[in-house]
């Protein structure tokens, strides 16, 4: 794997928790969990464990597969500057 900022690295655990309990959630077994999602249960431990980048695509199969829906949430980084506030 290339290396990963530390941001990026959490984000891969944080996905790959996600997955996890959301499989366990619905009682799945990793190998279960690859078949619905069509990828390799290898790419699941991978995904768990926070080593794996995944696609959007993937995320949307595997949340569907688990009885879920993805909604992205972007929030602020850095509190935004006094400056900021004032539209362009």
């Amino acid at each position: 794997m290339r290396s990963e900022s530390k941001e990026s690295e959490e984000l891969l655990r944080a996905v790959g928790a996600l997955v996890r309990d959301s499989r366990r959630h619905r009682g799945l077994t990793q190998k279960q969990l690859a078949k619905l999602a069509d990828v390799d249960r290898s790419f699941i431990i991978g995904i768990e464990k926070g080593k794996r980048n995944v696609s959007m695509d993937v995320i949307d199969r595997l949340a569907r597969s688990c009885g879920f829906k993805v909604e992205i949430t972007f929030l602020p980084a850095f509190p935004p500057d006094a400056d900021d506030s004032q539209p362009d």
